[in-house]
């Protein structure tokens, strides 16, 4: 709906500035025409009434011409403005993106990581991070994307896997087999009845009572 308006007052600007330019060309011509006559007036009352009529209308001229320009300088304007805020939008978001990025990292190289090489592992992946935060996709995705693309230029394959999130929609992994059904619940056996193990011999009752 946004995208539709600023289309709207865009074509509006332009009919504007269309037809302004129009006007004030029509006037210029009229202009010319007056002065042409008043140039060519034979009395003095004839040529006072034509240049009354050439000043006025030259004045309409110049505003129309100065409208047309003020019109034109507050479209640019606000292109810039548009440009500057979209600068400044993209800045915060690339800047909270790198603290995001960089707090990853140093988590799964530094605190997880038991590799001997830690720190030259860090100015690596802030070297990476510094070069992707430049590139015009680093916006696109999620964070853990960069993350993983750095962690893989690394090679750091078992701190990558730490920041793979499960999928809640996907099912059980392949090497994952599937949970098998409840055991049954025991069943009460009947005193009365004979053990299955020893039959003849009631629960709880000594062998010569029988």
């Amino acid at each position: 709906m946004c995208e539709a308006g600023d289309r709207n007052l865009d074509e509006m600007a332009e009919r504007h500035a269309r037809g302004l330019g129009e006007l004030g060309q029509m006037g210029l011509d009229l202009a010319r025409k007056l002065h042409a006559a008043a140039m060519d007036a034979e009395g003095i009352e004839d040529a006072e009434r034509l240049a009354l009529a050439f000043h006025a209308l030259s004045r309409s001229v110049r505003q129309s011409f100065a409208l047309e320009a003020k019109l034109q300088r507050d479209r640019r304007k606000a292109l810039v403005d548009e440009a500057r805020a979209a600068d400044q939008a993209r800045t915060a978001a690339v800047a909270r993106r790198r603290t995001q990025v960089d707090a990853t990292l140093n988590r799964l190289i530094w605190t997880e990581g038991e590799r001997p090489d830690r720190l030259e592992l860090l100015v690596r992946a802030g070297d990476l991070l510094d070069h992707a935060a430049v590139c015009d996709d680093f916006l696109d995705g999620d964070a853990d994307d960069v993350v993983l693309h750095i962690l893989r230029i690394l090679r750091l394959t078992p701190e990558a896997a730490r920041i793979r999130r499960p999928d809640p929609t996907a099912g059980p992994h392949e090497d994952e087999a599937p949970p098998g059904p409840a055991p049954p619940a025991p069943v009460a056996q009947d005193p009365a009845t004979p053990n299955p193990v020893t039959p003849g011999l009631v629960p709880g009752a000594h062998p010569s009572a029988a």
